[in-house]
């Protein structure tokens, strides 16, 4: 599979379930928390990685805050 194919399939995935492009990052709010899904090519092979995080708003005291140029952890 090419990676540009790869990349469509989850780019298509991604908008089915309402996620939205922030920079590099597909990004999905809730009230109590933001997923995030953003796939990295390894640097030593043509495999490619998907993360996946969750970030729990208020979590420790923690807030997460998404915008148009990044993912900012506001302590």
């Amino acid at each position: 599979m090419e990676s540009k194919d790869l990349k469509k399939i989850i780019e298509e995935v991604a908008k089915r379930n309402c996620f939205k492009l922030v920079n590099s990052n597909w990004v999905k709010e809730s009230e109590e928390t933001i997923m995030v899904l953003n796939l990295q090519k390894s640097n030593f092979s043509n495999k490619y990685y998907l993360n996946i995080r969750v970030f729990i708003k208020g979590l420790f005291d923690k807030f997460i805050k998404t915008d148009k140029t990044v993912l900012k952890m506001v302590l």
